[in-house]
């Protein structure tokens, strides 16, 4: 019995070790000191912390959306909950899976938070038509803010039955719209759907040449003519690949092509402190986003 008991009692101190560090992963009440190998891809990209984010633009219109505001409010096991806030107005609350590496799918990705805002600052855009979201991840934040103004979204990834089933969780509890999950392989024409989209978006689906190249002609298969594509990533040969891909097809105005920042601040109420995470200075992160509104002529 003593032995029943010692055991029991080990089993209980790792498992109580192992909620406190996916807790620290998330930046919940606990210090940055000591972050597990599994959060450091969430760290880099600031996917796993509570922070503001803020929207900041060199000689474009002044957008609906300005600021978002991105809490967690539970860290479990098996994954975390957050709130993603755009000003007041609109929010949704996600899922997400605590990271064990780099896998970009279960990733925040930061570009999607742009587009995201961006939609729900061109809201008219979406008035009515079916909008496809091409790599939606496990949060499909732009098929998110695209279901509160489309008739129709359909959240679209490769093939991972855990991913399809975090987006299915997000996509059931948030979206104001019906919607529709696929998977499409963007290198096997076979999975392409037998439908076409007024509007198809996508954001960080350029992450190499390859994918940039494939990915491009995914959208073009999918796209009516006159349809809207619209493209948020970080500047890189991947997105030039997909602009020289795209313009073959379709016209991009000079006023199409927007830059972005999106400043976040790490715990903007200082619920924690911020030196703890050496790789971000003064608690802030700045990244460069460059948004491309495309239409299709034939």
């Amino acid at each position: 019995i003593y032995i029943y008991i010692y055991v029991c009692v080990c089993v209980c101190v790792v498992s109580g070790n192992e909620v406190r560090k996916r807790a620290t992963a998330a930046g919940v009440g606990i210090s940055y000191n000591s972050l597990p190998p599994e959060a450091q891809a969430d760290k880099k990209f600031l996917g796993c912390c509570t922070m503001k984010h803020f929207l900041v633009r060199n000689g474009t219109p002044e957008w609906y959306v300005r600021s978002i505001s991105d809490e967690i409010l539970s860290v479990r096991p098996e994954g975390l909950k957050r709130k993603v806030d755009y000003n007041g107005k609109r929010r949704v609350v996600l899922r997400q899976k605590i990271q064990k590496n780099l896998d970009d799918g279960f990733r925040l990705s930061r570009s999607a938070l742009v587009l995201s805002a961006f939609i729900h600052s061109h809201s008219a855009c979406f008035d009515g038509h079916r909008v496809l979201e091409i790599g939606s991840g496990s949060q499909g934040l732009g098929g998110l803010a695209a279901s509160n103004y489309a008739r129709q979204v359909v959240f679209t990834d490769q093939l991972d039955n855990k991913l399809m089933r975090y987006l299915e969780l997000n996509a059931e509890q948030n979206a104001d719209a019906p919607i529709v999950l696929e998977f499409i392989d963007w290198h096997f024409n076979r999975t392409f759907l037998e439908t076409s989209f007024n509007i198809v978006i996508a954001s960080d689906i350029d992450t190499t040449e390859l994918s940039a190249t494939y990915a491009a002609k995914t959208i073009l298969h999918h796209l009516k003519p006159g349809g809207l594509v619209i493209l948020v990533s970080i500047p890189g040969s991947g997105l030039n690949i997909m602009r020289k891909t795209l313009t073959e097809f379709c016209d991009i105005r000079p006023a199409s092509t927007q830059t972005v920042h999106l400043r976040s601040v790490l715990d903007p109420n200082n619920a924690l402190n911020p030196k703890y995470s050496p790789d971000i200075p003064r608690g802030e992160i700045t990244t460069r986003h460059e948004i491309t509104v495309m239409r299709r002529r034939r």
